[in-house]
Order: C-alpha cells, then structure tokens, then sequence
C-alpha cells in the first residue's frame, strides 16, 4: 500500500509549518526522500488568499505546486476543501457564496491532477445540533449540497469524500452518520473519507475497524492518524489507543486499495535534524503498519 503525508496541518501556507520551515520549495523532494509517494496536499483548504485571488493568480500558484510535486516524483492524491463552521445557524446566502467556493475547489483539483476532494459536512445549524429538532435540517441541506456538488464534480471527473468528525454534539460526525448521508446522496463521485482519529476522540467506545467495516467499499480516502481517546491529538499512528492490526485487517477486507495517508503533526518547534527524524520516523510506523515493512 501506498503511503500518504499531509501537507497543511495547522498551516494555511500549503505545507504544514516544519516543512516550510526546514525546506521550503524542497518539501515535495524532502517527502520524497523520506520515503513518501503521495501527499494530501492543503492549499484549498484553509488560505483566505487562495479564494479570494482572480482565477490567473489561481491557477499559477496550483501549476507551481503540481509542478514541484511532479519534480519530486510525488501523486498529489488528494486536496481538502474548505470548511464551512459555524456555532450559529449560517445563512441561506452564506451557504451560496460557499457553494461556489466548492466549485472552485473542484475545478482546481483538475489543475493539480488530483483525483479526489476531502469535504467536511455543513455545520449550517451550529456545532451543537445532534438529537436536536433541526438536526433534520442539517441532513437535508448536507445531502442536497452534495447532490449539486456531485454533479459538477462528475464534469471533472472528480470524487467527492465526506469525512467523519470528532464533534460529538454535530449531527454528522461518526461514519455511520456520514455513511447515511452518502447513502441517501447516492452519486457515483460521492464517497466516503475515513478519519482514524476522528472517530476514538468522538468516543473512545467506537472501534476503528469496526467502522471501516460498516463504510465499506464507499470508502476511497483515509486520514490516518491515533490518540487516546481524549483529543483530536494527530499522533503518529501507533501513539494511541486505535487498534491497526484490525484496522489493516478491515482495509483488507473492504477491498481497499488507496493510500495509508497520514494526517499528523510533527514537531516542528525542534531543529532540522530531529525533524527530519521525525518525518522519516512517521513514514517508518505507517510503513510497518500498512505494509509489515
């Protein structure tokens, strides 16, 4: 199996912090050298200046990421689109200007011969809507969001992914709840995105495996990452409590053959050397873990 590293944990700048820090440019080469062939790259997701940009400012900073990755021999195999949060309810011309925003994101993803798009679902009644009244709300504007999403993403032949959520007071944060969304959605470039670590800081109860299997075949990208059950922590995985011999076991079973992708974060308050330790240690773990190396 493929391994994947992130590239915009806790940054908005397309690299997370320690990389941009240490290598710059060379990120996509010091990835590579460390072993990794894919990257969840992080330049739609979070950077105000990306969507805010004319569509000529646009594509020249996407082609100069592809270009990079291509140079380093990296797959830009997934991006993350933006996110729409709110503690309030969100209005109806809000979720508008984000839906054109998400067609932005799509159509990038041509741009850097990316397959597939993480979405969050729409927090369009707040954070704390699960075993409310308008929890309904919240189903129904998700599904019909990404029943418009889907088909303009099928124009491009990209695949839309729904990621779990740690948020235990949101309506759709397990993957049992994101998989009833999917379901009723029922699209072809609508799939599911498993987030380990999401699900153990949900509820220490819920057993990754155990979820993977209920997801099943729908599953198309993962964010591997571990805790203990406490916090959203993106530990390396092997630093928690999930269970990867079953979660391997699981992904065997569903037929999965995408990318062990990493989503952690590393530390980049320390010097180049134990950086680079850690980022070849992270690729070491997942390595063993997804592959018995």
């Amino acid at each position: 199996m493929r391994i994947g590293i992130n590239s915009a944990v806790s940054s908005v700048s397309g690299y997370c912090r320690g990389y941009v820090k240490h290598f710059g440019e060379d990120t996509y080469k010091k990835m590579k050298e460390f072993g990794f062939s894919c990257v969840d790259n992080g330049v739609l997701t979070v950077d105000p200046a990306f969507y805010k940009a004319d569509a000529e400012t646009q594509q020249r900073l996407l082609l100069r990421e592809k270009a990079l990755a291509d140079e380093a021999g990296i797959c830009i195999h997934q991006e993350h689109g933006p996110i729409l949060s709110s503690a309030h309810a969100v209005p109806e011309e809000e979720i508008a200007e984000f839906l054109e925003k998400m067609k932005v994101a799509i159509e990038s993803c041509t741009i850097l011969g990316c397959e597939y798009l993480v979405l969050h679902p729409l927090m369009v009644n707040g954070w704390s809507d699960r075993g409310t009244v308008i929890a309904k709300d919240t189903i129904e504007k998700n599904i019909n969001h990404l029943r418009t999403l889907g088909d303009y993403a099928k124009q491009y032949g990209i695949t839309l992914c729904l990621e779990n959520l740690p948020c235990v007071g949101f309506c759709i944060s397990t993957p049992e709840d994101v998989l009833s969304v999917v379901k009723a959605v029922d699209h072809d470039n609508v799939k599911i995105c498993i987030d380990t670590g999401h699900i153990t800081a949900f509820s220490s109860q819920l057993k990754v495996g155990k979820e993977i299997r209920k997801c099943g075949d729908l599953i198309k990208v993962l964010h591997v990452h571990d805790n203990h059950g406490r916090a959203d922590q993106h530990n390396f995985p092997g630093m928690g409590m999930i269970d990867w011999t079953d979660v391997m076991a699981a992904l065997r079973e569903i037929g999965f053959d995408g990318v062990f992708s990493l989503e952690v974060v590393h530390p980049d308050r320390f010097s180049k050397p134990i950086f680079e330790h850690a980022c070849r240690l992270s690729f070491e773990m997942a390595n063993e873990i997804a592959n018995g190396v």
